[in-house]
């Protein structure tokens, strides 16, 4: 009798914590409606949000988030961009306000369905790809697979090495972040994790933007989204289309450097591409939210350039690249 008792009281906590999270979530939806467009790509729809004008003859800007991030992280410099051009963020399937996607995550399909949310859109580039961490592989990846749409690349805060060859320290790190994150979505489910965190939260009068990150994070789709991209990045052969050149498409690499005064060591990623620079800046660990100038000239130095002169696509299927040599 008394297990039985047990069970029942577990089962209607159980339940109260789905019933208080199904609630919180539609709160959130009501009170953060998405800014940008939901538009069908893949199993769902894709939240874009475009701002600017396109202008005859130059490339429109897009914006390829990290890993667990969505066009939240770009809203300042979104802003900034769209005032000399049309500039898109996007959110992957269920991060942000879009819906969950259909699994597995691997990279091709992050690709293809921001591929076919921006046709749905009507939004037909091409782009001055803009990436962020992780994102700037997929911005890379994305490049390969569309290079009709790509006409600059930016990386900021890229990985030094390739996706398909991790370090064991770094694979490790990561699967502990998809087994963390799997069992973080199965407690959102009964709004755990919102539960605990409301202490660390000010009410939504005081601080919307902290309750908008709060919303968008501590649900059960945020959490399944972060395991499933994890488990899809981690995958070496997910990465098979992943191009060792770029040919001569301008690259612009904006990442923290050394300011001792010693020459630095060459950096690898120069190498994608006949016509690479280098922004180096100084320390930190988010270029993006310490350095915002320095991306945003690298976006409007992509955006002068390719206009100037398109990559003439003739080294862009995996072939070797001519060594560049320049660092801003």
């Amino acid at each position: 009798m008394a297990i039985a008792i047990l069970i029942l009281l577990i089962l209607l906590l159980a339940l109260a914590g789905a019933l208080y999270e199904a609630r919180a979530e539609a709160a959130g939806r009501r009170r953060f409606p998405p800014p940008g467009r939901l538009v069908p790509a893949g199993a769902g729809r894709i939240h874009l949000a475009g701002l600017g004008e396109a202008v005859p003859g130059r490339p429109a800007v897009l914006l390829e988030s990290g890993q667990g991030s969505w066009s939240l992280a770009w809203r300042d410099l979104q802003g900034q961009i769209a005032d000399f051009a049309r500039v898109l963020a996007y959110d992957r399937a269920g991060l942000g306000w879009s819906d969950p996607g259909e699994r597995p995550r691997t990279p091709e399909r992050l690709a293809d369905e921001l591929h076919q949310a921006l046709a749905a859109a009507g939004e037909t580039g091409p782009f001055v790809l803009v990436g962020q961490a992780m994102g700037c592989q997929l911005a890379r990846l994305y490049a390969a697979r569309y290079p009709e749409q790509a006409a600059a690349l930016v990386m900021v805060d890229p990985a030094p090495g390739s996706p398909r060859d991790l370090p064991a320290e770094e694979a490790r790190s990561l699967r502990k972040l998809a087994s963390r994150s799997q069992a973080a979505a199965a407690l959102a489910r009964l709004g755990i994790p919102r539960l605990a965190c409301r202490r660390f939260f000010p009410s939504p009068a005081s601080s919307p933007d902290q309750t908008l990150l709060a919303s968008q994070t501590l649900n059960p789709r945020f959490f399944q989204a972060l395991a499933d991209e994890t488990r899809g990045f981690l995958d070496p052969s997910a990465w098979r289309e992943l191009p060792d050149s770029l040919g001569d498409l301008f690259l612009v690499i904006v990442s923290p450097g050394r300011d001792t005064g010693q020459a630095e060591d060459p950096d690898p990623l120069l190498g994608l591409s006949s016509r690479s620079h280098r922004i180096p800046v100084v320390g930190g660990t988010n270029t993006l939210a310490a350095h915002p100038e320095a991306v945003l000239a690298a976006i409007q130095a992509a955006i002068e350039i390719a206009a100037l002169r398109p990559a003439s696509r003739s080294g862009s299927d995996g072939g070797p690249a001519s060594q560049p040599a320049a660092e801003a």
